[in-house]
């Protein structure tokens, strides 16, 4: 069942989105990559070496607030530039207001009229 609401939902990204993406995607992947080099560079003198697993703790417990504000950061940008994209490309006018006249003095515009 394809609502307006469920394809509004699968297009739209939010903050949170954002940072789920930033600490369960980048974060890992990161940390990881970081864990492996660092490693690998302690690894050659046995009394520096410290377990790959203390390392890759310590990289993730650094690096998914980094993601989670680049994310952030990214979704801040791009989500303000299509809002603005979304305004700037508007073609047909902007719709009119109607005209608000208050009860009485509405009594009044009909009463001068039927005179």
């Amino acid at each position: 069942m394809n609502t307006k609401i469920l394809m509004e939902r699968e297009t739209e990204r939010n903050l949170s989105d954002a940072l789920a993406r930033g600490a369960l995607l980048w974060a890992p992947l990161y940390s990881v990559g970081a864990a492996a080099v660092s490693y690998m560079l302690t690894a050659e003198n046995p009394s520096t070496a410290t377990p790959f697993s203390e390392v890759l703790m310590k990289a993730l417990l650094l690096l998914s607030p980094v993601c989670m504000a680049a994310e952030a950061a990214g979704w801040a940008v791009f989500s303000k530039r299509k809002r603005l994209k979304r305004l700037g490309d508007r073609k047909d006018p902007l719709p009119k207001l109607v005209h608000f006249v208050p009860p009485l003095e509405a009594r009044k515009v009909r009463t001068k009229h039927a005179a």
